[in-house]
């Protein structure tokens, strides 16, 4: 069976996560005392703005993707999935995760599970979107990988 699935749909996961990330990064910098480790979390949280805006600007140029499916909604069931299971895919989830956190390293390591997600999510987009929104799409993963980069780097100096 094959299903068609919303562009605007997959936008609003995006923008959901990129929203829950700013919270998160703009929140987590109160447990920071690093100026260095603070700094990241200040830029990341900017990029998390910028990427929201770039999902608000695709979700009207987004074309209908057609998937096969088994069963009907079974690729919905999957992204909702992959983004209720992200690290900041739930509403509420940045703030229930800056709860747990006890040290640094565990703002740290809570960040690049949210850039991994992500990169994940956005992997998947990739089949869902025209050939000129994937060069959006493309950039984005690029962004987050080196986010993921930079807060390696930094857990590392941290851990020294």
């Amino acid at each position: 069976m094959w299903k068609i699935f919303k562009g605007a749909e997959i936008a609003e996961f995006a923008v959901r996560i990129e929203q829950n990330g700013y919270t998160f990064y703009d929140k987590a910098a109160a447990h920071i005392q690093n100026p260095a480790a603070r700094e990241l979390l200040d830029f990341l949280k900017e990029e998390e703005l910028k990427h929201e805006k770039l999902f608000r600007d695709l979700m009207g140029t987004l074309t209908p993707a057609n998937l096969r499916e088994t069963y009907e909604g079974e690729y919905e069931e999957y992204l909702k999935a992959l983004v209720d299971n992200h690290v900041f895919g739930a509403v509420g989830s940045a703030e229930k995760a800056l709860s747990r956190l006890a040290d640094e390293i565990d703002v740290i390591n809570t960040a690049i599970g949210f850039e991994k997600d992500t990169i994940l999510f956005f992997r998947e987009l990739l089949d869902l979107v025209s050939e000129k929104d994937r060069q959006v799409v493309e950039q984005l993963i690029e962004e987050e990988k080196s986010h993921l980069r930079k807060l390696a780097i930094i857990k590392g100096e941290l851990c020294r």
